[in-house]
């Protein structure tokens, strides 16, 4: 067992973290995707460093289902005993005649871009490379001419300048209040008509410490949801992202198609739910 997992080993953590420790343990590796907001998602391993002392991998600016494809691909061939540092090449990844290109990235980046990974090692002693891809040319991300509308999805990340790494925009996104939210597992069978990282209202003592929700209601505009325990003075309101409180409480997907304007409620969270139209305030 490595150092991080003999840490994390017995310990009381989120479902979440719990989930992470348990993937590296068991499958050498887990995913992490970031996504949300007008900026391009992005996918970071975390524990190729703990278990093959190979740096982790970070991939901007593709669709999840071909970025977790590529990182789990890069696993077992780390597995097998390939390398990729920065300036190595892989070649297979990517459907056609393309081959990606690892760089180092840049210290600074860190924290903003790979909060799960500097939890697991609880710190930033560990090394990280950039998969960078081509655009349909072959040209590299750096390259005058690589394709504009690609060069917006996949910053360069061994920049450690903002406006050189193309990173300025992303940045602000996630030092925002809105900031995309970060989640260590890929999200499966969503029903909901909204985005699944979607801001939602709730309350601190139900998404930290799993209080059950008994009241939930969509807005009639369309503007969002509210996840809260059904007391008359709701307090200690919060924001989260709406998978969390699903994947929190598997119910609430019961949910899914509850019209806007209409509330739902229940007694307690053996109770079936009910719904009707949100009162109209007087």
């Amino acid at each position: 067992m490595g150092a991080a997992l003999e840490y994390w080993s017995g310990r009381d953590l989120e479902p979440d973290e719990r989930k992470l420790v348990e993937n590296v343990r068991h499958y050498d590796c887990h995913i992490v995707a970031v996504t949300g907001g007008d900026m391009p998602s992005w996918y970071y391993s975390v524990g190729l460093f703990e278990k093959f002392g190979h740096p982790e991998v970070v991939i901007f600016g593709l669709k999840q289902t071909l970025a977790h494809s590529m990182i789990n691909d890069l696993a077992a061939r780390i597995r097998e005993g390939e390398r990729f540092e920065s300036g190595a090449a892989a070649e297979g990844l990517l459907a056609g005649d393309f081959q990606c290109v690892f760089r180092t990235m840049a210290d600074g980046w860190r924290d903003l871009l790979i909060g799960y990974a500097t939890w697991f090692y609880r710190g930033d002693d560990f090394p990280v490379v950039q998969c960078l891809w081509p655009d349909m040319e072959g040209r590299a991300p750096w390259d005058s001419d690589f394709n504009p509308d690609y060069a917006e999805l996949q910053p360069l990340l061994y920049n450690s300048d903002r406006g050189e790494a193309r990173m300025v925009r992303i940045a602000e996104a996630i030092e925002s209040p809105d900031r995309p939210c970060e989640c260590s597992h890929e999200i499966r069978d969503w029903r909901f008509s909204d985005d699944p990282h979607r801001p939602v209202i709730t309350q601190r003592h139900v998404a930290k410490r799993g209080a059950p929700i008994l009241y939930v209601s969509h807005e009639a505009d369309g503007t969002g949801w509210q996840f809260l325990d059904g007391a008359p003075d709701p307090q200690d309101l919060a924001v989260a992202h709406m998978h969390h409180l699903i994947e929190l409480d598997p119910s609430l997907d019961e949910l899914f198609d509850l019209p806007k304007g209409w509330q739902a409620w229940r007694a307690s969270s053996e109770a079936a739910w009910e719904r009707g139209p949100t009162p109209e305030d007087d």
